[in-house]
């Protein structure tokens, strides 16, 4: 399964479909593919293991920053060596997450969406 659904029976598919206009790409999407934009070469599948493996390490530093960082300012415990590296690491992983966020595609009626402005609205509406 590529990048974009084009074998005929998803096409027959969605145009049967009483939800076609949102279920397939809209029409900024197939302009940028088919200019050829380098842009779309960005967009990452939901479900890929890259970002199983971003959501799982997520999940990890969620739970640091749930932990350790009260207990920090609770006691008011100085942050240096390990404390300050894991904190830096977690403020870069959260601001990357945040930027890339917008090159993910997501699901709409079962359907991966990968149009740029459909994904900020959804990214937008849903955070």
């Amino acid at each position: 399964e590529g990048l974009f659904c084009a074998s005929p029976s998803v096409k027959r598919k969605r145009r049967q479909s009483k939800h076609s206009i949102t279920t397939t790409l809209d029409l900024h999407s197939q302009a940028l593919r088919n200019r050829g934009s380098p842009l779309i070469l960005y967009l990452r599948n939901p479900s890929s293991h890259t970002n199983v493996f971003l959501d799982i390490l997520g999940l990890v530093i969620l739970v640091y920053d749930m932990t350790v960082v009260p207990y920090l300012l609770a006691w008011e415990i100085s942050m240096h060596g390990i404390y300050e590296s894991v904190a830096t690491l977690s403020v870069a992983y959260w601001t990357l997450e945040l930027v890339l966020s917008f090159w993910r595609g997501f699901y709409r009626h079962g359907q991966v969406v990968y149009a740029y402005p459909s994904i900020a609205r959804h990214y937008l509406q849903t955070w």
